[in-house]
């Protein structure tokens, strides 16, 4: 007690920071239970309470004792802001356990019995901000996490975690509602963000919404690649928090590549004892499990393992979760099962996507290859290519049934075009399509006369011949079975370049 207790406890304070960062909870806790006895300030019982809770709950995986902690302290601060500052790290843990109706309760009455100061009212927004999205209600979420500051000064001291699930939940956010480019453009600046040795639990949430941006967009590989990154950073502290979604994103995107045996590893080991302090991510576990299934042959299974996916989120209030699970079922073909509740959740979740999912579903049950089109045309405009390739599908089959040879032929020209930039993604509906094969030079030239442009115009651009484009375009019409510009200008999105 060289220095006094204080002294004692300052020293703590910087200790148990480190050692929460280098992944020794069990050192920490030890530490932060001897120190217990001391004389404390308000002050320093708050932060020592959130240190103990901090270890407890992340790195000991001690629920219950982590919350206990936090109660007692309650219990002996008298500062109504101190009291407050407990408060909302007690919600956080509950949003990430995926208690969320008893985190915003909390909140709630947080803010109407207590005028917060900046620095917690910008932690309180962002707890609040992640409960809203599990519940699906995205404009209040954006809202939410939009009101605290991008780069808060003392948030990585007084609340680690918090600036990284802010990032987190707008990437999330943005995802759910369907609106993928701000999604990728949000996911690339936290990965950039984060890409700092010391800050490697933040650096596997980032690449983990990356994963997850990439496959929701089609890019199956690129979605391994990131899922494995993040695992590499893992690697080095395997029992830190936050690898359940990596090991989930690689279970999926190797599922949707073909991959059988990676797939089957990682999704393993992705169920093998779910930690609490992660339920939040769990949901990702179960949207994958269904695809390693129809990877193995057994898609009544897949369908018994959406279903069960959608109401374990039911039951956990996650609508956005529940959504994306049911709409796996319309793509594997158990569209009846799933389309009334889909646009139940169409009502709830303010999302684009997920009323583009619900409509996908009553087109195919009600056989409308018109309907099933435009949904198709949408999800190639937002940039979920496999989707899009997936729908464009449903309709040509509508149209098959027909016998309206030419709507057929169209749209499964459709779907092979966004396929050839899905890097092999297959699902059961694309299985056996195969991608028209145009050249990079051919599908340049196909699109600019898709846009418009005369011969000489695209000529001119590629400082090529007016006859060499007329040739050009003749093997474009051969390979994609049309015979004009209007037929090119219909397959618009599709050929538009890759990013």
């Amino acid at each position: 007690l060289a220095g006094g207790p204080h002294a004692v406890m300052a020293a703590g304070a910087v200790l148990w920071r480190v050692l929460l960062l280098a992944q020794r909870s069990a050192e920490a806790d030890e530490m932060l239970a001897a120190l217990a006895h001391l004389p404390m300030s308000d002050a320093e019982r708050t932060d020592h309470a959130a240190g103990r809770a901090y270890h407890l709950f992340f790195g000991l995986r001690r629920v219950d004792e982590a919350f206990a902690v936090l109660g007692a302290a309650k219990q002996a601060v008298g500062e109504p802001a101190r009291r407050a500052e407990i408060d909302v790290l007690s919600c956080l843990f509950d949003v990430l356990r995926a208690a969320v109706r008893p985190a915003l309760s909390c909140l709630g009455e947080l803010r109407a019995r207590s005028r917060l100061g900046a620095r917690l009212a910008d932690q309180a927004s962002v707890v609040r901000g992640a409960a809203l999205f599990h519940l699906g209600r995205l404009a209040q979420a954006r809202a939410a996490l939009d009101a605290a500051p991008d780069q808060p000064a003392d948030w990585a001291e007084d609340a680690p975690w918090l600036a990284e699930l802010r990032s987190l939940y707008r990437c999330s956010v943005a995802l759910f509602a369907g609106r993928l480019g701000e999604a990728t453009r949000l996911a690339t600046e936290f990965h950039d963000h984060t890409a700092e040795p010391a800050r490697d639990f933040a650096l596997r949430l980032s690449c983990g919404v990356q994963a997850q941006v990439a496959r929701l967009r089609g890019r199956v590989h690129t979605a391994a690649r990131w899922a494995r990154e993040g695992r590499r950073v893992h690697a080095y502290l395997p029992d830190s928090p936050f690898g359940q979604h990596l090991l989930a994103e690689l279970a999926h995107a190797e599922a949707l590549a073909g991959h059988r045996a990676p797939a089957v590893a990682a999704l393993a080991e992705a169920q093998r004892c779910p930690a609490p302090a992660e339920m939040f991510l769990r949901p990702w576990v179960d949207l994958a499990a269904p695809w390693v299934c129809v990877l193995e042959g057994d898609r009544d299974r897949a369908v018994e393992l959406v279903v069960e996916a959608g109401r374990c989120a039911r039951e956990n209030h996650a609508a956005g979760f529940e959504a994306f699970a049911l709409h796996d079922a319309v793509r594997l073909g158990a569209s009846e099962l799933v389309v009334d509740r889909l646009h139940e959740l169409a009502e709830v979740v303010d999302s684009e996507l997920v009323a583009a999912f619900a409509e996908r579903a009553a087109a195919v049950v009600l056989d409308d290859p018109d309907r099933l089109e435009a949904v198709a045309t949408w999800f190639a405009a937002t940039g979920a290519d496999l989707l899009a390739a997936e729908t464009y599908v449903q309709a040509a089959n509508g149209h098959r049934r027909r016998g309206a040879a030419a709507g057929d032929r169209r749209l499964r020209t459709q779907a092979a075009l966004l396929l050839d930039g899905c890097e092999g993604a297959m699902t059961p509906l694309v299985a056996g399509i195969d991608a028209p094969q145009l050249t990079p030079r051919e599908r340049d030239i196909a699109r600019f006369a898709a846009e418009g442009l005369s011969n000489q115009d695209i000529a001119d651009l590629l400082v090529l011949s007016p006859r060499t484009i007329g040739n050009h375009l003749h093997h474009v019409y051969a390979k994609l079975g049309i015979g004009d510009r209007a037929s090119l200008a219909a397959l618009h999105l599709a050929l538009r370049p890759r990013t």
